[in-house]
């Protein structure tokens, strides 16, 4: 008991005027410092606790949500700054978050320009950015954070890092079901851990 209440002490907890401690987050915290998690269990844990950050941030608007989401991305890496996965599901979560601004802001200047027909919300996702800079966080994409956005934005940002969350549990299904495509005879396989198979 003393160790968990000293960790909680000393991680400057996340309250704000609007939001409590994130509990999610503190457990990773500590979770963290003990280096008590594979990178996988870190990516999804991290993507989790920062969707519960988002969930539990009052408001609709993009800007907070960036900035909470940068705050509690900084307590995390600085628990166990080795972690590099840390620090990248938290740039892809901001990725996540400017993307769906950008969707948003691309669905009600369509619906201004033409008239309210069915092309709202059609184009999403067609112009995807490069790897470099959903990693840097190099993106131009629209400045303006304090534009409305739809009532359900926090929700389709859930639902996105949920996807993401999908996306890292069947990863290795992924790699294994294009195996055979990429790998051929007499060539040297890189794994990560032993290998089983010699």
């Amino acid at each position: 008991h003393f160790e968990m209440q000293a960790v909680s002490e000393n991680s400057g907890s996340f309250k704000s005027a609007e939001n409590p401690a994130y509990p999610q987050v503190e457990a990773l915290l500590v979770k963290l410092k003990r280096r008590q998690l594979s990178s996988k269990d870190v990516a999804i844990e991290t993507a989790t606790a920062l969707r519960k950050v988002i969930g539990a941030t009052k408001g609709n608007n993009p800007k907070k949500l960036l900035e909470e989401i940068r705050a509690v991305g900084r307590k995390l890496a600085q628990a166990s700054p080795a972690e590099l996965t840390v620090g990248n599901i938290v740039r892809r979560v901001l990725f996540i978050i400017r993307e769906e601004h950008a969707n948003a802001q691309q669905s009600s200047s369509q619906n201004e320009s033409q008239g309210r027909d069915e092309t709202s919300g059609g184009n999403r996702g067609t112009q995807q950015p490069s790897l470099g800079s959903v990693l840097e966080g190099d993106l131009t994409l629209s400045p303006n954070w304090t534009e409305e956005v739809p009532t359900n934005f926090k929700q389709l940002v859930s639902a996105e890092i949920v996807e993401l969350v999908n996306e890292i549990e069947a990863i290795k299904e992924q790699v294994a079901d294009q195996a055979m495509e990429h790998v051929h005879s007499n060539e040297v396989i890189l794994t990560c851990g032993f290998s089983t198979t010699t």
